[in-house]
């Protein structure tokens, strides 16, 4: 079963880990990147392909009940995430009203949802830091206002991430090295597969799997805090 979880995984979410990893930027010993979707399987990846190379993460997910928001935090720790904060504990922090929330000023900011979230993401930032737009589950209409003082006082740069092109650029050589490197972790017992909810399709009843898949729709569609990945094991 772990092997059907591997690979239904593998296939986008590390490698696209990986490509934000090592090719987006350049990152050093005291870089540090902030992820928003801070639940999602490609931050869950990230965080332990980071911790690997030294550089600490810093995962923001959006605000839940206290004792949910405390479980979310210790497993995406356990992962290795340098800090875990909620969208509010950040706002909060940016704007004074509280003590700051990260260990550090990122210099690689992440954004999978864009809007609201993007711009807290925007304001983390060292300077000179870079913002990486890798998703919009915030919807195609969300935006961000980049202000005078992010070009030039602050000096951020902005930047759109699509795997495909990435791995275009990079050409099948490097793909190849770098699924190779993460199917390897993996087999080193070095890589977890993030939680994610397992259905076998064999041996299930036809009124059990349309009713599996009509929950799994309706949540997808859902704006639900925590839903996690189904994955449908054919054989």
């Amino acid at each position: 079963m772990e092997s059907h979880r591997y690979h239904s995984t593998n296939n986008v979410r590390q490698v696209s880990a990986g490509l934000l990893l090592h090719e987006v930027r350049a990152l050093t010993e005291g870089d540090a990147i902030i992820m928003s979707a801070g639940t999602s399987t490609v931050a869950c990846f990230l965080v332990q392909l980071a911790r690997l190379r030294g550089i600490p993460v810093f995962l923001v997910v959006r605000d839940r009940a206290p004792d949910q928001l405390g479980d979310v935090k210790d497993r995406l720790l356990g992962l290795g995430a340098a800090a875990v904060v909620c969208e509010s504990e950040l706002r909060d922090s940016l704007a004074g009203r509280a003590p700051s929330c990260l260990p550090a000023k990122p210099t690689l900011a992440l954004d999978c949802v864009f809007g609201p979230v993007g711009k807290l993401l925007v304001e983390s930032l060292a300077p000179g830091g870079a913002f990486v737009l890798v998703g919009l589950l915030g919807g195609a209409g969300a935006n961000i206002q980049v202000e005078t003082r992010h070009l030039f006082d602050r000096r951020l740069l902005f930047l759109p991430f699509r795997g495909s092109e990435v791995m275009k650029k990079l050409g099948d050589c490097r793909v190849e090295q770098i699924v190779t490197e993460i199917a390897n972790l993996f087999i080193e017992g070095r890589l977890k597969i993030p939680e994610v909810v397992t259905v076998s399709w064999k041996g299930a009843s036809e009124a059990g799997l349309q009713e599996t898949l009509s929950v799994t729709i309706d949540k997808a569609r859902s704006d639900s805090v925590g839903y996690r990945k189904i994955i449908f094991v054919m054989s």
